[in-house]
């Protein structure tokens, strides 16, 4: 889908609006391409993982570890396609 791709990347650059893109799911390869293109990327939020039966205290650790994850995510998100955090 790489021509595709290309294509909707082509026309996206011509508009003069702003573009704001929306990933639900997984973006790869030409999606993330297209996600970053845009002058405002949304990412979906992360979810904590079932947590079944787990003690209170193991919940809130991973709630911590998805946090951190975003976090990392949104920092590394800025850093390569020169957009703010926000």
């Amino acid at each position: 889908m790489e021509t595709e791709g290309f294509a909707i990347y082509d026309a996206m650059m011509q508009l003069k609006n702003e573009i704001h893109t929306v990933a639900v799911g997984a973006a790869i390869g030409q999606a993330c391409l297209l996600l970053a293109a845009g002058t405002k990327a949304m990412i979906q939020q992360p979810r904590v993982p079932s947590s079944g039966l787990m003690p209170a205290s193991d919940v809130l650790i991973r709630a911590q570890e998805v946090i951190i994850n975003r976090d990392t995510l949104v920092k590394l998100l800025a850093k390569h396609t020169g957009n703010r955090r926000e």
